[in-house]
């Protein structure tokens, strides 16, 4: 009877045991699961954001305009022009003096002009495109221009040279004028007044 009962003890347990080994082995597992899951990286707002890469977007910038500065000297000395610079980085030569009204903020300037690039990639004309009239001091696009024009008297020919940052930036217009470009003006102030 003893022997029998050992057998039957036997046959329940072992089956019992294995059961209780699978259902720890299991939780076990599933545990060490979620031990492992990745946590999601903290959203940072973009202020902070911002602040981590600051200095590098700054070294960047000095970079990139101290390049265009040297590609823009490079190019007026090879071609022996007489050009001042602004504070803002306008490079400017009136090479015919007018004796017209000057262009001040407020008034419309008409002008006949032509951009290009420094690789004489020629983007609009007057000749193709009509006489540009522009508000100044209202002209977002091109700082650069609306400075230029400022130094300018109706019946002055005037080159500037503009950087990106002055002209149409890092996106260029979306038309003709390519990413980070610079840009070449020539224009002849043709009128100044009020009324558009």
């Amino acid at each position: 009877m003893k022997t029998k009962m050992k057998s039957y003890l036997k046959k329940i347990t072992n089956p019992f045991i294995h059961l209780i080994t699978i259902v720890l082995m299991t939780i076990s597992f599933l545990n060490s699961c979620n031990n492992q899951v990745e946590q999601k990286p903290e959203i940072l707002p973009y202020s902070e954001i911002k602040k981590i890469y600051r200095d590098d977007l700054l070294e960047w910038n000095r970079e990139v305009a101290q390049t265009d500065k040297l590609i823009i000297e490079k190019f007026i000395e090879r071609r022996k022009w007489d050009m001042q610079v602004s504070e803002t980085g306008l490079y400017y030569d009136v090479y015919y003096k007018g004796n017209g009204e000057q262009a001040i903020e407020g008034k419309y300037a008409e002008f006949n002009y032509s951009t290009s690039l420094l690789d004489g990639t020629v983007l609009y004309t007057s000749e193709e495109y009509g006489t540009r009239t522009i508000l100044i001091g209202h002209n977002e696009d091109e700082n650069g221009l609306d400075e230029g024009l400022r130094m300018m008297h109706v019946g002055d020919k005037a080159r500037f040279i503009l950087h990106p940052f002055i002209a149409f930036g890092i996106p260029g217009d979306g038309y003709k004028v390519p990413i980070q470009a610079i840009l070449l003006y020539d224009i002849e102030l043709i009128d100044v007044r009020t009324k558009k």
